[in-house]
């Protein structure tokens, strides 16, 4: 087993999963995160970091960085999966859809505005543990570009959607740059040809950004089972 970190596991059956997420939710709508440690050790309960995407954050009005780290600071959280796009618009990407006029960006964008997003996070005990940033497509120099993203944003690892190309187009890179691909699922586990296992072995830097939602809703299937079996490999959304 690849070892990612420790996770302190309560196990629920499908017939409870829907109800459990329920009132997780509304603990924390009422309680307004009272449970939630200020300062650096923000959103840490008994040794398990609670986190979000900030994809979470979609329907606000605001979607620049400032606006989305005061989303994540008011919502009492401190470790967060930032999302690509807010990254580099705030680098200042351009704003087209030709795709060779932003290759050639992201080969030359300098990382001075990734430092400056960093430092904004620190500086509100906000840690960003993950980037959701890249395309299976992308060329090797733009994914080389992601992961110099994700090094300077001190994030540990590049997340995506589940796939057998984006293993293989990804994990060589991760392996160079010492940092985690970390997988997000949505309906792939109802292709009865699909394997979380075979993606997983494809490289030694694979994890599972496991959505136990999705999983249950696509399937049907009591996902506890596969968190026991993948537990030192993923960390969990329900």
């Amino acid at each position: 087993m690849k070892k990612m970190f420790s996770l302190k596991f309560i196990s629920i059956t499908s017939s409870l999963f829907v109800k459990t997420a329920s009132f997780i939710v509304l603990f924390c709508l009422v309680f307004q995160l009272s449970f939630v440690v200020s300062g650096k050790n923000r959103s840490k309960i008994n040794g398990v970091q609670i986190g979000t995407i900030t994809y979470s954050y979609r329907s606000m009005p605001d979607q620049s960085i400032p606006a989305i780290l005061g989303y994540v600071v008011q919502s009492g959280l401190g470790s967060v999966e930032l999302m690509g796009p807010p990254v580099e618009q705030y680098a200042g990407i351009p704003d087209t859809g030709d795709k060779e006029v932003l290759r050639q960006w992201r080969l030359n964008a300098s990382m001075d505005k990734f430092k400056e997003i960093r430092k904004m996070f620190k500086a509100e005990g906000v840690k960003i543990d993950i980037l959701k940033l890249g395309k299976e497509n992308w060329s090797n120099e733009e994914i080389d570009y992601a992961f110099e993203v994700c090094k300077v944003l001190g994030a540990r690892g590049i997340s995506m959607e589940i796939s057998e190309i984006a293993a293989t187009r990804f994990a060589p890179l991760a392996k160079k740059h010492k940092r985690l691909l970390i997988f997000h699922n949505h309906g792939q586990p109802a292709d009865p040809n699909f394997s979380f296992e075979k993606i997983l072995e494809m490289g030694d830097n694979l994890r599972l950004n496991f959505d136990a939602g999705h999983y249950f809703g696509f399937t049907g299937k009591d996902p506890t089972e596969l968190i026991k079996k993948h537990i030192t490999e993923l960390q969990v959304f329900i």
